[in-house]
This record gives C-alpha cells, sequence and structure tokens, in this order.
C-alpha cells in the first residue's frame, strides 16, 4: 500500500516536472521569436527612414499599395 502511494506520487512530480520544462521551452521559443521579430521590425525602419511615411498611397486601399513589410506592420500595429 506505501509503495502504490510513493509511486503515485513520484508520477505526479514527474509529470509537474516534464510540464515545468515544456512550459519554459515553449517561453524561450518566443522570447527568441519576439526577438526576432523586433530585430527584423527595426531594419525595416531603418531601411525606410529618409522616406516621408510608410504609407503614402489612397487610405481606401492600403494594402494594394504598401510593401510586405509595410503590410505586416499595418496589420499587426494598426489594427491591434
Amino acid at each position: 500500500m506505501l509503495l502504490a502511494a510513493l509511486v503515485h506520487e513520484r508520477e505526479w512530480e514527474i509529470t509537474d516536472t516534464l510540464v515545468e520544462l515544456l512550459i519554459a521551452t515553449v517561453h524561450r521559443i518566443k522570447a527568441r521569436a519576439d526577438s526576432r521579430v523586433t530585430k527584423e521590425l527595426i531594419n525595416a525602419f531603418k531601411r525606410v527612414t529618409g522616406q516621408e511615411a510608410l504609407h503614402s498611397g489612397p487610405r481606401d486601399q492600403p494594402q494594394a499599395t504598401l510593401p510586405p513589410v509595410r503590410r505586416y506592420l499595418a496589420r499587426r500595429f494598426i489594427k491591434g
């Protein structure tokens, strides 16, 4: 009976540890992705330095006139 209780408790400990490792791995991946996106955005802004604005086309068709990097910025930061 005591052995069964010990095994059951150990199973929970192992499961908890594995879940914690999974969460830590996911956080690490997310941090790397955020860092990479931030770096890409900074580089994109550096490339457009010297231009008048990020978007100078008609307001009713913003997607049609924006290059891909700017479309990404518009979708991610302007819409929320």
